[in-house]
């Protein structure tokens, strides 16, 4: 309810001046709920490094560090996980961009000591 909403931050400039809306805010309540509050758009600017580490550890604070995975490295990449009934896990990941991706950094949550890799012609590594 509106009655029950509250303010959680403000921006506030050198000199202590209230300056409007908010930058970026998270927040945690007493049962451990998690919320982030961005004043602007969040997503803006994803190409730049800073913005790009900001997100990525906004998003494993809010899943308290549960995700199945994501792209721990610099690079426009798209990855979509899923884990079927049986346990196992299939993941698909590709670069959104024309920029070279070497070196990727794949961090992945799972209880599986190996994994097989294919390639878009379907040949395993």
């Amino acid at each position: 309810m509106i009655s029950e909403s509250e303010i959680l931050t403000y921006l506030t400039d050198y000199l202590g001046n209230n300056s409007g809306s908010i930058g970026m805010g998270v927040f945690e309540n007493d049962k451990g709920g998690r919320i982030c509050i961005s004043g602007y758009y969040p997503w803006d600017f994803m190409s730049n490094l800073s913005k790009s580490n900001q997100i990525k550890s906004v998003m494993r604070w809010l899943s308290k560090d549960r995700l199945s995975g994501y792209i721990d490295s610099y690079h426009k990449i798209n990855i979509w996980i899923h884990k079927p009934a049986d346990n196992r896990v299939a993941l698909a990941f590709t670069n959104s961009s024309f920029d070279s991706a070497k070196d990727v950094v794949l961090m992945l949550r799972m209880e599986n000591k190996k994994i097989k890799v294919y390639d878009m012609t379907a040949m395993t590594w």
